[in-house]
């Protein structure tokens, strides 16, 4: 079997934050005291992947040094820490997520990858079962669902049992109803760099992820998806509201560390 290595998206500029992000990069604003990032970091180093890749742009060098000056040297708290490689790729054009990951390339190689974005807040036991589900049908790609009212913000997952049958980018109101939305975690094959490169630059001129999930679902039919069960914890920390709301409670401090 291939190894699997984590590739983290952490290069945006966090806009949508206004000015929290002025200062402090997305990536990490504190939380209960500590960087988002933190809780990412430890939550696939939990998986036994030791080889990680963050792509950063955005005040790179404090990312850098938080990584390297505090995350890499406290032991004593996560001993599991020590055996962490953590690599950096600049990503000077802001060409979208595509064009991230599209950055880790030769960094990859023929191996597998697992892709996780620097503001998502994923339960560490969805890491690990995304990652079990992946070994059992290596040669497939998998994504990550999580419930949803309103698949209209986001990336809406139309499925039957564990198989994606259709991946759309934010639906119109009057499209068909479905409860999951993307959750923004994904585990891929070394494929998915031949498909970035085939993707066409978006109207915003952006490469975008999800089109290689989208083409390859409506052409290959073998992208699978797990979702995210009623005890795990997601969350996006990409606006003012939601920073704030983590703030108020430590209720999901505990769900988050679930493995």
């Amino acid at each position: 079997m291939k190894q699997i290595k984590a590739v983290i998206l952490a290069a945006g500029k966090g806009t949508r934050l206004g000015k929290l992000a002025d200062a402090i990069p997305k990536p990490l604003l504190r939380l209960h005291g500590n960087p988002a990032l933190e809780y990412i970091l430890d939550g696939i180093a939990k998986t036994g992947i030791a080889d990680i890749c963050l792509v950063v742009g955005h005040q790179a060098f404090k990312i850098e040094t938080w990584v390297n000056q505090e995350y890499l040297t406290n032991f004593h708290i996560n001993p599991w820490r020590r055996e962490l490689s953590i690599n950096f790729i600049h990503q000077h054009c802001l060409n979208g997520t595509g064009g991230a990951l599209l950055l880790a390339k030769d960094w990859v190689g023929k191996d597998n990858s697992i892709v996780t974005y620097g503001d998502i807040l994923l339960s560490w036991s969805v890491y690990k079962r995304i990652l079990n589900k992946f070994r059992e049908k290596e040669k497939y790609w998998f994504l990550v669902g999580n419930t949803t009212d309103d698949p209209s913000s986001g990336a809406a997952i139309y499925y039957e049992d564990e198989l994606v049958i259709e991946f759309i980018e934010k639906p119109t109101k009057n499209s068909p109803y479905t409860d999951l939305n993307n959750a923004g975690c994904y585990v891929f094959t070394s494929s998915i760099f031949q498909f970035l490169e085939e993707t066409t630059v978006s109207q915003r001129g952006e490469i975008e992820l999800t089109d290689p999930i989208i083409r390859r679902v409506n052409e290959t039919k073998d992208v699978y998806l797990i979702r995210t069960k009623e005890e795990e914890f997601w969350y996006d920390i990409g606006n003012v509201d939601s920073f704030y709301n983590l703030n108020k409670t430590v209720n999901w401090i505990k769900k988050i560390k679930n493995t």
